[in-house]
C-alpha cells in the first residue's frame, strides 16, 4: 500500500542500512579470543545483535566490559575496510530521499564514534541530517529518547508523529517508533521475523530496501 510522503525517514544502522552482522560477530569473536574466552557458537550472536550496547558487553564479557570495549574498538577499526558492507538497495534509497528533499537520520545503539566512522567509510555523511549513537540520549533504544534527540539535532524537534517513519529490523526499533508516535517500518531483508506480523496494522513491513524506495515514488 502506498503511503503519504513522509516528513522524514530515520533509520537504525546495523542490519538495516549496513550489513554488519558478520562484521560485528567477527569483531566480538576476536575480542573474546584476546580476553581468553571461547569464540561464540554459530548463531549465538543473534541474541545480542541490535541490543543495547551495555547489555551486549555485560552478556559477552561479564565483569570485563571496559577491557572488552577497548579490544573491540581496535578490531572494529582493523576490520572495517574489509568486512563493512551496505545492505542491498541502501544507497539507492538514500539517494531517492535526498532527491525528494526528505530529511533522513540515524538512531542506533552502536557507539557514536564507531557509527560515524562507518558512515564516513561508506561516503554517506551527506545523506543524514543527524546521527545519534549509544549513550547520547538519557536512554538508548527501545526507548524513544534517542529518536527525539535525533529529531532535535536535525532541526525537527516537533516532528515526532505518524508522518515520521522510523526504519529498522528489530523489536527495539518497532518499540522506539511506537512509543514516539512515529510510523514503524520493518525491513525483513529476505528473512522471516518473530517481531512483526501482517496483522500489525500500524507497521509497514517491506521485504527489502528497494521495496521501501518504491513506496516513495
Amino acid at each position: 500500500m502506498k503511503r503519504q510522503k513522509p516528513i522524514g525517514v530515520f533509520f537504525d544502522w546495523d542490519g538495516t542500512l549496513a550489513d554488519t552482522y558478520a562484521f560485528l560477530e567477527a569483531c566480538h569473536n576476536a575480542t573474546r579470543q584476546a580476553l581468553g574466552y571461547e569464540i561464540m557458537p554459530v548463531g549465538l550472536y543473534t541474541n545480542y545483535f541490535g541490543q543495547e550496547r551495555e547489555k551486549v558487553f555485560a552478556g559477552l564479557y561479564p565483569g570485563r566490559e571496559d577491557e572488552a570495549k577497548i579490544f573491540f574498538t581496535d578490531f572494529v577499526n582493523q576490520y572495517r575496510a574489509t568486512l563493512l558492507k551496505p545492505m542491498e538497495g541502501a544507497r539507492q534509497l538514500l539517494e531517492q530521499l535526498q532527491k525528494m528533499n526528505i530529511p533522513a537520520g540515524i538512531v542506533t545503539n552502536k557507539k557514536q564514534e564507531l557509527v560515524e566512522l562507518e558512515i564516513s567509510h561508506l561516503g554517506w555523511g551527506p545523506f543524514f541530517r543527524s546521527i545519534v549513537g549509544a549513550g547520547q540520549a538519557a536512554r538508548d533504544k527501545p526507548h524513544p529518547d534517542p529518536l527525539y534527540l535525533a529529531l532535535e539535532r536535525g532541526g525537527m524537534a516537533d516532528a515526532a508523529s505518524p508522518g515520521l517513519w522510523f526504519v529498522g529490523d528489530t523489536d527495539f526499533d518497532v518499540a522506539c517508533a511506537r512509543t514516539a508516535n512515529c510510523t514503524p517500518v520493518y525491513v525483513l531483508h529476505g528473512r522471516e521475523s518473530p517481531y512483526v506480523s501482517p496483522n500489525d496494522d500500524d507497521i509497514t513491513i517491506v521485504p527489502h530496501l528497494l521495496a521501501l524506495r518504491n513506496l516513495l515514488e
